[in-house]
């Protein structure tokens, strides 16, 4: 009986030590958003443009790169109330300066007047995966109406290229 006992206790020890020094097995899943703070106040986009994407995506369009987001799933293809959209020239990791030729923004809040080309501003892409990884980094600057854009950072999925909902015309 002590050796039935001895030898229970060691398996469960081991048992227990496999769990302790392995842990627990975890979900891997990607968290993808563009977060900033607009004049103080914490902005987290984390979804796509309308319906057609749960993810903020980054992709080659033509000749930039589009990283967008917006935090609410709006349905059809109707301009979300909230957005950022921000365009790089580059299909790489490096710091691009606001210019037309390198980089430009473009936000709306609450459905307001969309603010658009940013000043004393830099975009620094830190990694540009392929389709299926990320493309990630930081950003700030000021907006052509007032705003200042601080802390600014990014972590999107790198879609396909020209993937991108239908834009409307009315």
């Amino acid at each position: 009986m002590k050796r039935f006992l001895l030898i229970i206790t060691a398996i469960c020890i081991a048992s227990l030590s496999i769990f302790v020094f392995t842990g627990c097995p975890t979900a891997t899943t990607d968290t993808y958003y563009i977060k900033f703070k607009l004049d103080g106040v914490d902005k987290n986009f984390d979804k796509g443009y309308t319906n057609y994407e749960s993810n903020p995506f980054g992709n080659e369009r033509g000749p930039a790169t589009i990283l967008f987001a917006t935090p609410d799933d709006e349905t059809g293809a109707e301009e979300p109330d909230n957005y950022i959209r921000i365009y790089f020239y580059g299909l790489d990791t490096d710091t691009y300066p606001a210019t037309l030729t390198d980089a430009n923004l473009t936000l709306r809040i609450d459905g307001g007047p969309t603010a658009s080309t940013w000043s004393d501003a830099t975009l620094q892409v830190r990694r540009y995966g392929a389709v299926g990884g990320t493309i990630e980094g930081i950003f700030s600057g000021g907006l052509d109406d007032g705003p200042i854009i601080t802390e600014g950072e990014f972590r999107v999925l790198r879609a396909p290229d020209n993937t991108y909902p239908p834009i409307p015309t009315d």
